[in-house]
């Protein structure tokens, strides 16, 4: 698949999130599970980042999206323009980077799901062997809010990871977020609580989590590594 397109200028918001919804949606079932090629940054890069640029365009923000290759250590970069840059809401450019909150397990259950069809959820599942053995699942009894407390330590993990790297300034986090279930309004608070609680310090402008499969964006709070005080 090529994604020339996403990386060779800066693009309109508008025709970014076209052309990645575009190749998504054609898809197989194989490309969909495997995520192997190109179609990993698609899902995992392309996507949120496309919904995160849609997330902040308002017709007062122009908001155009640069999306780097593997040749690249960044992953992409915003650049805005309008009324809201100009009163100092938003910086005019921005550097993006991603990272995704998933269940170690997560690669497994891709796999059963593409040759099975379907998986039990949770982490009873291993592989009988080797790369090419049968995937056994087996179900498991969990409290109701388990996939929910899941979810957010994997966001805290991603953030503290990241958090402790450094990246170009001014630079934006996006956690791409796979939960176990579709997360509620109230799931999201709980994330937003317990992002705040864990206190994390970094240098991030901004830090949002994206569920790209449910079109969900959240902003995240901020510790400033140079205050030390939330922002």
């Amino acid at each position: 698949m090529d994604l020339k397109e996403f990386s060779s200028d800066f693009i309109d918001s508008f025709e970014f999130a076209k052309f990645a919804y575009q190749k998504a949606l054609v898809l197989t079932d194989k490309e969909y599970f495997d995520l192997s090629g190109s179609v990993k940054p698609l899902m995992e890069e392309i996507l949120p980042i496309a919904l995160l640029a849609q997330h902040l365009r308002t017709p007062e923000l122009q908001v155009d999206v640069l999306w780097f290759n593997d040749s690249d250590p960044r992953d992409g970069k915003l650049r805005l323009k309008g009324k809201p840059v100009e009163l100092g809401f938003y910086e005019s450019e921005y550097f993006l980077e991603v990272t995704t909150a998933v269940s170690p397990k997560d690669y497994l259950q891709r796999e059963a799901l593409l040759k099975n069809g379907s998986v039990h959820g949770g982490d009873n599942i291993e592989r009988q062997g080797k790369s090419r053995s049968p995937i056994i699942s087996k179900p498991e009894v969990r409290d109701g809010n388990a996939s929910v407390d899941r979810a957010i330590q994997w966001i805290i993990d991603c953030v503290r990871s990241k958090a402790s790297k450094t990246y170009p300034i001014p630079c934006m986090l996006i956690v791409n977020v796979k939960p176990e279930k579709v997360l509620s309004v109230l799931d999201w608070a709980d994330v937003f609580k317990s992002v705040h609680k864990a206190e994390i310090q970094s240098n991030f402008k901004r830090i949002y989590a994206i569920d790209a499969y449910h079109n969900t964006v959240i902003a995240l709070p901020l510790y400033s590594n140079s205050l030390g005080q939330q922002t």
